[in-house]
């Protein structure tokens, strides 16, 4: 069985602007990168094991490593039979605070 993720990236409105302006989001499934959208959804399959480690982040200008990250362990409920899960992340109002998980259902 496969889950689908949704994840959702938002800003702070302190320093979103900036954000938008400089960075690309990047979306962490297992260490794999996916490109992100600022406040759109991004669905990423995957295999359903036991857990799934999903971060959040960006690049300055698209390139260099992965900024603002901290990492969220996604543990999976089998019996359940959940197909989609819907993640929202968001940063601080700093710049160098990572964005976390605020909202899952």
């Amino acid at each position: 069985m496969t889950t689908v993720l949704r994840v959702r990236i938002k800003t702070n409105w302190v320093n979103g602007w900036f954000l938008r302006l400089f960075t690309k989001p990047v979306v962490l499934v297992d260490r794999v990168e996916y490109p992100g959208q600022w406040s759109k959804v991004t669905e990423i399959e995957t295999i359903d094991e036991s857990s799934t480690r999903v971060a959040v982040g960006f690049r300055y200008f698209g390139r260099g490593s992965v900024l603002g990250t901290s990492e969220s362990v996604l543990t999976h409920n089998t019996d359940a039979g959940t197909d989609s899960v819907d993640m929202v992340f968001k940063n601080g109002p700093l710049n160098h605070q990572p964005f976390r998980l605020v909202k899952r259902t």
